[in-house]
């Protein structure tokens, strides 16, 4: 199995090293591959996504690194994009679609950021089951606004919920909303995605194993992907989720070309 990591976010956006740092430690690592996928610009958050300047200087970077880098590992230009980001994704190798927010009457509120935030989303829906609800919807429909390549952290609203201590994901009527999604998107691949391992928030990637093991019996495809935010974390856990997966069913995660 080849390695390489699809998701990898750099200082253009809440990343904490620059593209060329990112570039050097994964060849150091042995991978074959390395794709950027900085956050889309979003107009109601400048702290986490690309300005439209710094997404002109972020693409011209990497055309660079493509260059300086071609003999020794391959480099992509992708983005995260936001179900609510405006912009094109016209001109990426490579679409990672997510839902970060849920829209509370004018205002986006965050589904990752804290419990204070979570609470308060969680309350305007009429509590955490609505709110899942919302959110599976509006991941299930992702492909109405993004051209998806793949589906990042597909269940992004457990990223504080370690242990069950908000809400009950094995609650009958949380897994419909989610194999409902699922079933829309089946046909994409999805992240097995460490991210939150990395930062301590979780000790299992996203998806579930539930709902990796619903992905599974649907005919879905996995790819293993770090979410990488500092150099150090560019592999994180990388065996375990290959055990993770195998738990599920699966025998593999998809190799590069059979993505992009």
């Amino acid at each position: 199995m080849s390695k390489f990591n699809l998701h990898t976010h750099t200082i253009y956006c809440d990343g904490k090293n620059t593209p060329e740092e990112l570039v050097i430690e994964a060849i150091d690592r042995g991978f074959s591959a390395l794709g950027f996928s900085g956050h889309a610009h979003m107009f109601f958050d400048r702290e986490v996504g690309m300005s439209p300047e710094s997404t002109r200087i972020y693409k011209q970077k990497i055309r660079e690194l493509k260059e300086k880098y071609r003999r020794k590992i391959k480099i992509y230009t992708g983005i995260e994009q936001d179900v609510f980001t405006p912009d094109t994704t016209d001109g990426y190798d490579f679409v990672i679609a997510s839902v970060h927010y849920l829209k509370c009457n004018d205002k986006y509120m965050p589904v990752d950021l804290d419990k204070e935030s979570l609470d308060n989303t969680a309350k305007f829906f009429g509590g955490y089951k609505a709110l899942a609800k919302n959110y599976f919807e509006l991941v299930g429909n992702t492909l109405e606004y993004t051209k998806a390549d793949i589906i990042g952290h597909f269940d992004l609203i457990t990223k504080l919920n370690e242990k069950g201590n908000i809400f009950d994901e094995s609650d009958s009527d949380y897994l419909k909303y989610a194999k409902d999604a699922m079933e829309k998107l089946r046909h994409i691949p999805f992240e097995v995605n460490t991210g939150a391992m990395s930062r301590g928030y979780k000790t299992s990637p996203y998806p579930s194993l539930t709902l990796l093991k619903m992905l599974k019996d649907m005919g879905g495809r996995v790819i293993y992907s770090s979410d990488c935010h500092t150099k150090q974390n560019l592999d994180f856990a990388y065996d375990d989720a290959l055990e993770y997966i195998r738990a599920a069913g699966f025998d593999r995660f998809l190799e590069i070309d059979e993505i992009l």
